[in-house]
């Protein structure tokens, strides 16, 4: 009769207790170097993977953090999803996505394949942070699902969290265009009702008002809107007509979408028109003129909020969700093309 392959097979190769051959999967920085080659190679000359669900009854992990997001679209969550990911994966845990397409309907849903997934724990970068949002949260906390907020603010949750002082970020943005004499400002967001880009609005707001101006327009575009450009152009009467000198778009996306809606009305960036985004994503450095923007540390948000997480996770104390965790990174200001003449 052909030996089972399993943990106790693999021991009595490698001459070794079956505890031993575990530490190697789930601690291996608890086995020395010799041994843990040893284990590993007997275990790829039979073949041997350790079952997940025994190792997940065993340990009452499964190591899979989910990851919900309102688009993948926006450059942005895709670069925050792989800071996440692979600091997961060095950790040996998987992320599972959960994309709601800017659809509560569909963030909802998520809930049943969450909990049915067993899944350790979960980081939520909802669609807007507000009422819906704290409704798909308040769900999760009620099945003590230890969980992390990325880019967004819930209020009154009291629910660790990865943010940027956007407030700071928008003042530096407001400072670089009054430094570079420009006046007549526009702006250009999504819903404000976003907290992140309420709090980029309020810290530009603050720094116009020390300096006496006021915007000459502002622009809410929606959500979940499929077609940035088309709501320009909807919007091209009040921009072209306000004879405006500079623009802060409130995320890079919109830049680089009104970047194009300028140059398909003739007007020059930034000889007539100075622009600045925000985030910093990979594909504002492609685009001519370059970006100027506020950058945010996108990978870096991703991965601590998986360490963030894992921390919760390894204590005992799961009420260790506290605003003592909160971590804020501080935004840069990139200068380049979009806001000064070359």
């Amino acid at each position: 009769m052909e030996e089972k392959i399993d943990i106790y097979f693999i021991s009595k190769k490698a001459k070794v207790s079956p505890a031993t051959v575990s530490r190697v999967f789930n601690r291996s920085e608890l086995v020395a170097e010799k041994t843990k080659k040893k284990v590993l190679d007997i275990c790829r000359k039979y073949n041997y993977q350790p079952s997940i669900v025994a190792s997940s009854m065993r340990t009452k992990r499964t190591k899979y953090l989910g990851f919900v997001l309102p688009n993948m679209v926006n450059p942005f969550f895709f670069e925050l999803l792989k800071g996440a990911e692979q600091c997961a994966s060095q950790q040996d845990y998987y992320i599972v996505l959960f994309n709601s397409e800017n659809n509560y309907d569909k963030e909802i849903i998520f809930l049943d394949a969450i909990f049915k997934r067993r899944i350790d724990g979960i980081i939520i970068s909802g669609i807007a942070g507000g009422r819906k949002d704290s409704f798909f949260v308040r769900e999760i906390l009620k099945k003590k699902l230890p969980c992390v907020l990325v880019d967004r603010y819930i209020e009154g949750l009291n629910i660790p969290n990865i943010t940027t002082d956007n407030y700071m970020g928008g003042e530096i943005a407001a400072q670089h265009l009054l430094e570079n004499k420009n006046r007549k400002i526009g702006i250009i967001s999504f819903d404000l009702r976003i907290k992140i880009l309420k709090d980029r609005y309020n810290g530009f707001k603050s720094r116009l008002k020390e300096n006496n101006i006021d915007e000459e327009f502002l622009i809410e575009l929606p959500v979940d809107t499929v077609n940035i450009l088309n709501d320009l152009n909807e919007n091209k009467d009040m921009i072209l007509g306000k004879k405006i000198e500079a623009v802060f778009c409130m995320s890079d996306l919109i830049a680089i979408n009104f970047i194009e809606f300028l140059k398909n009305n003739g007007i020059g960036v930034p000889k007539d028109i100075s622009v600045i985004g925000f985030d910093n994503i990979p594909s504002a450095v492609l685009i001519e003129p370059k970006l100027t923007t506020i950058a945010q540390d996108i990978y870096s948000m991703g991965e601590l909020s998986v360490k963030l997480l894992l921390e919760i996770l390894d204590t005992d104390n799961q009420n260790i969700q506290t605003e003592n965790l909160n971590k804020v990174l501080l935004p840069k200001l990139i200068v380049r093309n979009s806001s000064i003449n070359s």
